[in-house]
C-alpha cells in the first residue's frame, strides 16, 4: 500500500550540459510515507521517510509492501555488501535475501506443522495423498511475500535502476529509464509513458513529471499524501541529496497550477463538444423547394392519372362509365 517511482535523468546543468560525459544520468527517486504492516494490523503516514540508505556506495532502497519486513530483508543486505560490489550486486543480494525469508516463512507455515522441511518435502511425497501433495506444492509456490523494491544507486558504470518482485527476481529498468512499485504503481506508470519519458530527459522535466505521477497515484487506496524526493548524481558531493520541503511546497504550488490550467482548458473542450452535440440533435433545415412536400410545391397525386401515361384499360375503375 504505497507508491515508488525512481527515473533516469541527464542531471548535467548549464556549462556542464555542454561537456561530454560518459555518466550524465543521475536518479530522481520519489516515495511517499505510508508505513504498512499486515501483520501487525497497521497503517499509518509517519514523519520520517521510508527510502533505505545502504552503506555501501550511493545506493538506496525504495520499498513497498510490509515495513517490518523490508527493513528486515535491508538490514539483513546491507549486512553482506562488499566495497567492490556495484549496484547489480546490491539488487542481487537483496533479491538472495528476498527468495531467503520466503522459503523460510513458506517452509515455517505449511510444512512445519506437518513435520516437514524444505528438504524432506520431497521424499514425503510418496507416502502422502496426491491432493495433499500437490496442495502443499502450491502453497509454497503461491504463498508470496508481499514486498517489492526499487535498488537505486551509481557506480563506475554509470546510473542504474533494478526491481526486485516475488519470489525473489531481478529487472533492471535502465533501458526504459523509470520504474515504479506498490499500489499505486499503474497510476505513476501512466503518465511516465504517456509522456513518452526517457533517460534523457532533463532534470527539470523528471523533477515535474515524477511529482506529478507521485499526486496522480493517491487516488489509488493506501498511497500516502506527504511526498519525499531524493537525487542520486554520478558525480559532485554529496552524491545522494534529498530534496528540501519548501521545494517539494513548491512542487506543489505548481502542480496546483497546473490542474487549474488543465480544468479551464478541460471546461473550453466541453463547451465545443455541446456544440457539436446541439448539431447532433438539431438536423439542418432544407431549402424550400428540395424535397417532396416542401411548402410552394404541389406534389404528385396518386389519384390523377398522367396525361403521358397508357391509356387506362377497358373494364378498369379509371375507365368512362356508358352512357345510360
Amino acid at each position: 500500500m504505497t507508491v515508488c517511482v525512481a527515473a533516469l535523468c541527464d542531471v548535467r546543468l548549464g556549462e556542464l550540459a555542454k561537456q561530454p560525459s560518459p555518466f550524465p544520468y543521475g536518479i530522481l527517486c520519489v516515495s511517499d510515507r505510508m508505513l504498512t504492516s499486515p501483520t501487525l494490523n497497521i497503517e499509518f503516514e509517519r514523519a520520517i521517510n521510508k527510502i533505505y540508505s545502504f552503506d555501501h556506495g550511493n545506493t538506496i532502497a525504495l520499498v513497498a509492501g510490509d515495513t517490518s519486513t523490508q527493513i528486515m530483508l535491508c538490514d539483513r543486505t546491507n549486512t553482506g555488501l562488499k566495497p567492490e560490489m556495484v549496484v547489480a550486486d546490491v539488487a542481487a543480494a537483496y533479491a538472495s535475501e528476498y527468495a531467503r525469508l520466503r522459503q523460510t516463512r513458506n517452509e515455517r507455515t505449511h510444512l512445519t506443522p506437518l513435520g516437514l522441511t524444505t528438504e524432506t518435502f520431497a521424499e514425503a511425497t510418496g507416502a502422502m495423498s496426491p491432493v495433499l501433495a500437490m496442495q502443499l506444492a502450491n502453497d509454497l509456490k503461491w504463498d508470496r511475500l508481499g514486498c517489492e523494491a526499487l535498488i537505486c544507486g551509481t557506480d563506475r558504470h554509470g546510473a542504474h535502476i533494478f526491481v526486485v518482485n516475488d519470489p525473489g527476481l531481478v529487472d533492471c529498468a535502465d533501458n526504459v529509464g523509470f520504474a515504479a512499485i506498490g499500489i499505486g504503481a499503474p497510476h505513476a506508470e501512466t503518465i511516465l509513458m504517456d509522456a513518452r519519458y526517457t533517460r534523457n530527459e532533463p532534470l527539470s522535466t523528471a523533477l515535474l513529471l515524477l511529482y506529478t505521477a507521485k499526486r496522480r497515484a493517491e487516488v489509488a487506496p493506501g498511497v500516502g499524501l506527504d511526498t519525499d524526493i531524493v537525487l542520486l548524481s554520478p558525480f559532485g558531493a554529496p552524491r545522494s541529496v534529498p530534496v528540501s520541503p519548501h521545494i517539494v511546497n513548491q512542487l506543489g504550488n505548481i502542480y496546483a497550477d497546473q490542474k487549474q490550467t488543465v480544468a479551464q482548458a478541460q471546461g473550453t473542450a466541453r463547451e465545443a463538444i455541446d456544440k457539436f452535440i446541439a448539431q447532433i440533435f438539431t438536423p439542418p433545415m432544407l431549402p424550400p423547394g428540395s424535397a417532396p412536400g416542401a411548402p410552394g410545391e404541389a406534389g404528385p397525386s396518386s389519384s390523377t392519372p398522367d396525361p403521358s401515361g397508357p391509356p387506362p384499360s377497358p373494364g378498369s375503375d379509371e375507365s368512362p362509365s356508358p352512357a345510360s
